[in-house]
């Protein structure tokens, strides 16, 4: 992750250069402000998409975090980042982070999740 304390309405994540193979790649930007921060993160770049944002307006510091995901079939060499924008609402310390994740090997059929029946008993009479 990385941290910068300026006052602008957008940031952008440093790069990660995932092993190779099917990814999947999460960003988040955050920002914070003294007022009001309620909004979202948009546009980002490189072809991520938005899955949730959310902001705080009840404190000294108001927070903002937006986060996003690519899938990717990483060669390992190509490096990924992305950006966004706070809702044009300048933040006065922004942090980004992004990472990866690698896809599950394929398995046979899934174990059960429990290996008995499971069974309740009254605890009181």
């Amino acid at each position: 992750g990385q941290f910068q304390q300026t006052s602008t309405t957008s940031y952008t994540t440093a790069s990660i250069t995932p092993t190779a193979g099917n990814r999947l790649l999460v960003a988040g930007l955050g920002g914070s402000r003294a007022s009001d921060n309620n909004g979202t993160v948009t546009g980002w770049t490189n072809s991520f998409t938005a899955i949730a944002d959310i902001g705080t307006t009840a404190g000294s510091t108001d927070d903002l975090i937006g986060v996003a995901y690519l899938l990717v079939t990483a060669n390992g060499s190509t490096s990924y980042s992305t950006g966004g924008t706070y809702s044009g609402v300048a933040q006065q310390a922004k942090t980004g982070l992004i990472i990866s994740f690698k896809e599950a090997a394929a398995a046979g059929k899934a174990p059960p999740i429990f290996h008995r029946p499971l069974k309740f008993r009254t605890l009181y009479r």
